[in-house]
């Protein structure tokens, strides 16, 4: 009889404690409820603010969601508090500290990747569209999220590159300059002209209608190669993408080479002489 005294006694006292925490829950749900509500106005209000910016889409709504279950967190805390269990919510903050920090440990090369993203996205420093090259992979940026940017290789391949190496490494952006530099190495023979190659040589690249008409045209002698003495001729394009890059190099080879087999110019090529014994 005693032990079921002490478990009625028990059931009574519990019954008690819930009854006169019946206001507090309630007031407690209320303010998960309201704080619910408000986040997810806060949230679109955020992203509607960040739309007039030139923040990209991804980080907005990144932005947005961490502005929303921050306030769901304080309302969380704010009911912890109305039913005083504050010790409860000191655990919780705790925990979630030790958590974030073997998180963090574990997961440090994406946490690295996703900051680069944002620091990517802030200050613009590639867009859709970019002719680039990161970590060794060239071409045009299809695509920017908070861990990787995607580039179409020129063989049409979609290589993911992560932001940490675009971000932190050496990175080439052949847009942002507008203009982009073509450089084309030859050579003719030893009894050549030089002053008359490298006239002919500056009116060929001047008459092509690739380039840039207000940069100078370069051109220099190299070397003695073995069987020819070799120059640089070098001018610039407006135009970054691959297509019209690629277009004007291959224009500029071939005038090159008709006019000098019009003038009489021969580009040697390497000769090996074999004796026999």
């Amino acid at each position: 009889m005693d032990v079921v005294n002490i478990l009625a006694d028990k059931i009574t006292d519990w019954w008690v404690d819930i009854v006169q925490m019946l206001p507090n829950l309630a007031v407690s749900i209320l303010i998960v409820i309201a704080a619910v509500i408000i986040a997810k106005f806060a949230r679109r209000a955020i992203e509607k603010v960040l739309e007039k910016t030139h923040i990209r889409p991804t980080l907005r709504r990144l932005v947005g969601l961490v502005i929303q279950v921050m306030l769901i967190f304080i309302g969380v805390l704010i009911a912890l508090s109305v039913l005083n269990l504050d010790k409860a919510a000191t655990s919780a903050l705790a925990g979630l500290g030790l958590i974030g920090l073997a998180l963090g440990y574990a997961f440090q090369g994406i946490i690295s990747n996703f900051l680069a993203g944002i620091f990517i996205s802030i200050n613009r420093i590639i867009a859709v569209g970019d002719f680039i090259k990161a970590d060794g992979e060239e071409g045009e940026v299809i695509d920017i999220t908070l861990r990787t940017t995607t580039i179409r290789t020129l063989q049409g391949q979609h290589v993911l590159v992560p932001n940490s190496k675009i971000f932190e490494d050496t990175m080439t952006n052949y847009t942002v300059s507008r203009e982009r530099r073509i450089d084309i190495t030859c050579g003719v023979e030893y009894d050549s002209d030089l002053e008359r190659v490298e006239k002919i040589t500056r009116e060929v690249i001047e008459s092509l209608p690739t380039r840039d008409k207000n940069k100078r045209v370069g051109f220099a002698y190299t070397e003695f190669g073995d069987s020819s003495i070799n120059f640089f001729v070098n001018f610039w394009i407006t135009h970054t993408d691959p297509k019209h890059y690629f277009g004007a190099q291959n224009e500029a080879i071939k005038a090159i080479k008709a006019r000098f087999d019009k003038e009489g110019f021969t580009i040697p090529f390497p000769i090996r002489t074999i004796i026999q014994k």
